[in-house]
């Protein structure tokens, strides 16, 4: 008899069951089967690339989430993609970039026309920290049906890229339209790359995570590709590099959409692997500060969409920022480079710490 999903026989099962065994039918109607065309897709891939995109899978994770949203997609409904991350994210938001390539390739393939957008959040030089204080207002209130999230050769070993980083992606997953979120890792020519640190996170969050840095580093291992395949400076993929990215990408939509690949609904997890702490931290309009004071500093514009920037006034009074506020804690975003910037001294319930904008691995931007 034919059952549901629920294992449960319908009557008209359990009729056809009775008149079988009472010999009034000889063999049950024949029931149609659903295809599933993803399932005999037939990869073009020379076997050395083919290699490759497996080897970018680092792991499936959960593919309910993301099944539904190629699913709305495919029905005509407006779908919105996000991606959060640095420079490689940012990538001059060019056609080449890896955003634009794989967000064509998903609206190509499972759009019905113009049902499908993307938003390029990607900002040069930041971490996951910076990533998650402006997540709310960059990507989530538009709420988007797909998250990337990429930050693997700006974030560094410590506790605050941690649970940053961990607070982003458990904060994704918490939106109330349930949005697919998928991590990127990458590495830079020299083999750095965040991804134990990161891939604990996708592990404990059960979400897809696609691995550049597995699947490049096993190429170049091979004599497959070559760096100057894939870089363009120390860090940064050229277009065909980009490229790359995308078919990884686009590979993972094929291999999440065959039946061996189906999962239960997703459910977040109570467990963590940092620590939550940092999840509700957002950036704080000025306006909501009680009593602000900008004190010697001037106000300007911010950098990229964050949405202000304070600046002090050289050899002029040194008069400090000052103003009142409620919290768990408190971050300052500010400019950062390797040289040439200045120190602030921060004084928070009458403690005092130093902040210098000297600190490596940084280019000007906001740490």
């Amino acid at each position: 008899a034919d059952v549901d999903q629920g294992g449960k026989c319908e009557m008209n099962d359990m009729v056809l069951l009775q008149q079988y065994l009472l010999g009034n039918i000889k063999e049950f109607p024949k029931v149609e089967v659903p295809v599933n065309e993803w399932d005999d897709y037939q990869e073009t891939a020379s076997p050395e690339m083919l290699q490759f995109y497996e080897d970018s899978i680092y792991q499936m994770g959960n593919t309910t989430r993301i099944r539904e949203k190629i699913a709305k997609a495919q029905s005509g409904e407006q779908v919105k993609l996000a991606y959060i991350g640095g420079s490689i994210t940012e990538g001059g938001r060019t056609d080449t970039c890896y955003v634009s390539r794989s967000a064509k390739y998903f609206a190509d393939t499972f759009g019905t026309g113009s049902n499908v957008s993307f938003n390029n959040a990607g900002m040069s030089g930041t971490s996951s920290l910076v990533g998650l204080l402006r997540a709310q207002n960059d990507i989530l209130n538009d709420q988007p049906d797909v998250i990337f999230i990429e930050f693997s050769v700006n974030d560094h070993p410590g506790e605050s890229y941690e649970k940053s980083f961990e607070g982003l992606v458990r904060r994704c997953l918490s939106q109330e339209n349930e949005p697919s979120v998928i991590i990127i890792i990458n590495r830079s020519k020299g083999g750095y790359s965040m991804q134990d640190q990161m891939a604990a996170v996708g592990r404990n969050y059960n979400v897809p995570v696609i691995s550049m840095d597995n699947a490049l580093t096993n190429a170049f291992n091979k004599g497959v590709l070559t760096t100057d395949d894939y870089f363009t400076d120390e860090y940064h993929p050229h277009a065909e590099g980009a490229k790359l990215i995308s078919d990884c990408i686009g590979y993972f939509y094929r291999q999440a959409l065959k039946t061996e690949n189906a999962t239960e609904p997703y459910v977040l997890p109570d467990t963590t692997v940092y620590g939550t702490e940092y999840t509700t931290a957002t950036i704080v309009p000025l306006a909501e500060l009680n009593n602000f004071n900008n004190g010697a500093f001037q106000k300007g514009n911010g950098y990229g969409t964050l949405p202000y920037g304070l600046t002090f006034a050289k050899n002029s009074a040194n008069t400090p920022i000052t103003f009142s506020t409620q919290g768990k804690g408190i971050f300052i975003v500010y400019k950062a480079n390797s040289s040439g910037m200045s120190t602030i001294k921060v004084n928070v319930n009458g403690n005092q710490s130093s902040i210098s904008g000297n600190k490596q691995y940084t280019w000007g931007g906001p740490d």
